[in-house]
């Protein structure tokens, strides 16, 4: 994350990530495997209510492998 680096750089010790629905648990979790504290934010009410429930184990594994493959970790099994 390039911005992870320039909120280290500013002294920062946590972020507010704003994103629209679809796009912001991969967002906060990226900052989260990163070691972040972060709180996500929204863009669009509309688009938040086919967001809430928490997305299926298959989504929540492809949100984690991706956030590894961000940060060069290894990924678990």
């Amino acid at each position: 994350l390039v911005g992870l680096q320039m909120l280290r750089d500013a002294g920062a010790t946590s972020a507010i990530v704003v994103s629209s629905p679809n796009h912001i648990r991969r967002a906060v979790a990226d900052f989260i495997v990163a070691g972040t504290r972060v709180v996500g934010a929204t863009t669009s009410l509309d688009q938040i209510i086919s967001q809430l429930p928490p997305p299926p184990k298959a989504a929540q594994r492809g949100i984690y492998l991706d956030a590894t493959r961000t940060f060069l970790l290894p990924a678990s099994r």
